[in-house]
Parts: C-alpha cells; sequence; structure tokens
C-alpha cells in the first residue's frame, strides 16, 4: 500500500498477513465438484493452504490435515476409515449439500429436511469464537433452509439462522479422540 508521508514524497508500505502454519487439505468429489470451484479457488489463494482433488478416497489420507467430503458418500468402509484419521488428529468436514440421508454418528447431528429456498442471516453461536472476531455480528447468504438437529450434547453450533424466532445449527463442530469433526448445510 503506498502512503503519502508529510514531506510529500511516497514510500512503499507493504502490508503483511499473519502467517499461518501450513495445513493440507483433501476434497473428495464424486463429481466434476463444479459447485465448489470458487470455494476451491478461494482456498488456493492462500498460500498456506495445500489442497488437493479426489474422486475416492485414497487408502491413504494420513498426509492430510483435512478431508472434505460430502453427505452422499460416507458409507461402510471409508467412514471407518475417515473415523479412525480422525481418532489419530485428523479433522473431517461434510457438507451435506441437501441431502437427508443420516450422517455418521460420529458428528453428533443429523440434517433435518430440506426446506425453502431462502436468504438465511446467519450468525455465530459464540461472539468470541476466532472466527466471529473476523466477520460481521451476521451475514445473510441464499440457499436452502436445512437445519441440523444435535444428537449429542457435546456438538458445538459454530453457526446458526434465524428460523420463525429460533436459532437453528447450520455449522456445528464436535471433538474426538485426538480430531475433529463438522459439518455444514449451507451451500453459499
Amino acid at each position: 500500500m503506498l502512503q503519502v508521508p508529510q514531506a510529500g514524497k511516497l514510500k512503499d508500505r507493504r502490508c503483511t498477513m499473519m502467517p499461518h502454519s501450513p495445513f493440507s487439505v483433501l476434497f473428495v468429489i464424486e463429481d466434476d465438484g463444479s459447485r465448489l470451484k470458487s470455494f476451491m479457488a478461494y482456498l488456493q489463494s492462500m498460500p498456506h493452504l495445500k489442497f488437493s482433488v479426489a474422486c475416492q478416497l485414497p487408502a491413504e489420507i494420513a498426509n492430510y490435515d483435512v478431508v472434505v467430503t460430502r453427505n452422499l458418500q460416507n458409507e461402510g468402509a471409508e467412514a471407518a476409515h475417515l473415523r479412525q484419521f480422525v481418532e489419530n488428529g485428523g479433522s473431517w468436514l461434510i457438507l451435506v449439500h441437501l441431502s437427508e440421508k443420516p450422517l455418521p454418528v460420529i458428528f453428533g447431528v443429523q440434517p433435518e429436511p430440506v426446506g425453502p429456498a431462502v436468504e438465511l442471516r446467519i450468525l455465530f453461536e459464540a461472539g468470541c469464537h476466532s472466527l466471529a472476531t473476523r466477520l460481521p455480528d451476521a451475514f445473510y447468504l441464499p440457499g436452502r433452509y436445512q437445519p441440523l438437529r444435535k444428537i449429542d450434547e457435546a456438538c458445538e453450533t459454530i453457526l446458526y439462522a434465524d428460523w420463525h424466532y429460533q436459532h437453528k445449527p447450520m455449522m456445528t463442530r464436535r471433538s474426538v479422540a485426538r480430531g475433529q469433526v463438522a459439518c455444514t448445510t449451507l451451500q453459499a
């Protein structure tokens, strides 16, 4: 950024981002991933983040910090493999993707029925959350209304939607052994 000092000469002042530890993310996307392209382009702009995309969950995932899947998969051996990954310190994020299919029990929540297309008012459950300090108190996103229903109180609500005068979870997180799991029904 250029600023003009009092003497009238230009001086180069560079803004630097806070340094972050590098981490790697694996997106397991069974289709072309066109709905996630803008999100992945945003992630590519972060120098500390390395991500890969695969059509199927590879046998070896220990070299990743985070695995992102959709709720259209995650059955049988894959779910067991991902659970072991989480218990060993990894993180697993499920994008519910307008699915009413049950989530693995490890997440501590289940998706409720898909509702209407609306503009959702999204807020942080805890105003002191590390993400909440950098974002507005509330923001609006287009999408289909689909709340999450907690089945385990150890599950933490990160983001909720105001809906009919109630707070309904839209993004949750839960610690599991040495790792963590998270899921969201937000599509934007």
